[in-house]
């Protein structure tokens, strides 16, 4: 649910005391970090690893470098280590580096020892002197991927000429396609990537569906078309053209759950239009996933049917007296009526350890989504007690609009 990715980012990045369990060896922070990379953020666990120090520990050093060389970046990185080498997380590293500064006969004396002393993998040790030394193996095949995936792994191939798809790859490789190098393709199906999981702005892939005219048809480039037709028609404000081209737009973006991007990029403008018929309905469930929800929650309960009207109070925080039209809308009005605490979630709240009060209301509505429904109820009534009242409208409107069901 985006609403709850989102709110799982503003507590990532949140700067708050630790927990008074918490280790003092900086275990939260690289937990958080983690779990930034894990999510394709790499912009944001950046800026967590700077607060800190990237040059502090060893450990720092390698979630840098890693933002680093799926960035285009490696080089700076690589410098930290001229200075500092015990920095480095590893040989294969320190071989790396070595190699990208010119130091070649480091770099070949660096592997061998740790070749003597057992410290690189075969796989590794066959990459790296392929990479110092091309031209001993020419015409012999790359030894096959190992698993997991790395990014320095991933950028050796790179640079061997034998780049890896990154699709079957976790959502932070993405971000190596999203450079000028990658066709547009590629970037394109990045930027969507990463879109869905909230870690990029949706001007990025605003402006990479405009950037060029669709070569083909089918798949990415029949949404980058439905894309390109709609944004035209609403920049010239044809109301006829709108009507017309909303209702596939809006479809291709629901065919890569890129909903909520498309709403940010588009709920309020398009509210400024009266639009008839499907591209009404589309442009009101549009206004309510746009950061403008509230102010664009504009109930007309004589052209509007119960659902309507219940996603209309969702957006105002109020349900009191208005008809839930599915399941999931009757597992949602408890938390809007009478929200009550969780017996769990009120004892945490009680030894102030709001921060696991939070991640837990956010559990609860993602396991109502796999099972029992009454979890989402009491999700939800959480984030509203404890003040995350925005947080817990967007998910209702999500969770109505969106469908999103595991």
């Amino acid at each position: 649910v985006p609403a709850l990715q989102s709110q799982l980012m503003t507590l990532l990045l949140a700067e708050a005391d630790p927990p008074v369990a918490s280790f003092e060896d900086g275990t939260l922070l690289l937990a958080r970090i983690d779990r930034l990379l894990t999510m394709g953020a790499l912009d944001q666990a950046a800026s967590l690893i700077d607060a800190a120090g990237a040059d502090s520990s060893p450990e720092l050093f390698r979630r840098s470098f890693d933002v680093a060389l799926l960035t285009g970046q490696e080089d700076a990185a690589c410098d930290v280590l001229k200075t500092s080498p015990g920095l480095a997380p590893t040989v294969t590293t320190r071989v790396f580096c070595l190699a990208r500064s010119g130091d070649w006969n480091a770099a070949a004396l660096t592997l061998r020892t740790a070749q003597a002393l057992g410290n690189v993998t075969e796989t590794e040790d066959h990459l790296l002197s392929r990479f110092l030394d091309p031209e001993l193996f020419d015409g012999e095949d790359l030894p096959p991927p190992p698993s997991p995936i790395t990014p320095l792994i991933w950028r050796i191939y790179d640079a061997l000429g034998a780049p890896l798809p990154t699709a079957n790859l976790p959502p932070a490789f993405a971000h190596a396609d999203l450079s000028t190098h990658a066709g547009w393709k590629a970037q394109i199906e990045a930027a969507e990537r990463l879109s869905r999981a909230g870690v990029i702005s949706p001007n990025v892939l605003l402006g990479l569906y405009t950037d060029s005219t669709p070569a083909a048809s089918g798949g990415v480039w029949d949404r980058a078309d439905a894309f390109q037709r709609f944004d035209a028609a609403l920049t010239k404000g044809d109301v006829t053209a709108i009507e017309q081209r909303l209702p596939l737009a809006y479809a291709r973006m629901k065919d890569v759950e890129l909903e909520v991007p498309f709403a940010t990029l588009f709920g309020e403008n398009l509210a400024n239009y009266k639009l008839e018929g499907d591209a009404a309905r589309f442009s009101f469930e549009i206004g309510l996933l746009s950061p403008d929800f509230k102010r664009l929650a504009k109930p007309d309960a004589a052209n509007m049917d119960a659902r309507g009207m219940f996603l209309a109070g969702l957006a105002t925080g109020s349900v009191d007296g208005l008809i839930a039209p599915d399941s999931m809308a009757r597992a949602i009005a408890p938390a809007f009526s009478d929200p009550k605490l969780a017996d769990d979630i009120a004892l945490l709240v009680d030894q102030g350890r709001i921060g696991e009060a939070i991640l837990q209301a956010m559990l609860r509505v993602d396991q109502g989504l796999v099972g029992d429904l009454d979890r989402v109820s009491e999700g939800l009534s959480a984030l509203r007690i404890l003040g995350l009242e925005d947080t817990a409208r967007r998910t209702a409107l999500q969770l109505m609009i969106l469908e999103r069901r595991g």
